[in-house]
């Protein structure tokens, strides 16, 4: 159990103190809109995560963490991605 929140601490820590604060920047375009929601959503799913042992909440940070992916690279962001993944 103490892992399980530890690792979703970790979460949380990384999206508020690295992207929110220093990666994401502030503007009014659709992109802003959609990185900033997203990482909100991972927030939540880590918090679910530290509160159950339901591995839903698992799934759906991953999806969120790779929905997030498509917002945050580019296409040659993506493809070294790719690369370092094979």
């Amino acid at each position: 159990v103490m892992t399980k929140e530890q690792h979703a601490g970790n979460i949380q820590k990384i999206v508020v103190e690295y992207f929110l604060t220093q990666r994401v920047k502030a503007d009014q375009s659709q992109k802003y809109i959609d990185q900033t929601t997203t990482l909100h959503q991972v927030l939540v799913a880590a918090m679910k995560c530290k509160q159950t042992v339901d591995d839903s909440n698992v799934d759906h940070g991953i999806q969120l963490v790779d929905t997030f992916v498509g917002y945050y690279f580019d296409s040659h962001g993506l493809d070294h991605l790719k690369k370092l993944t094979e």
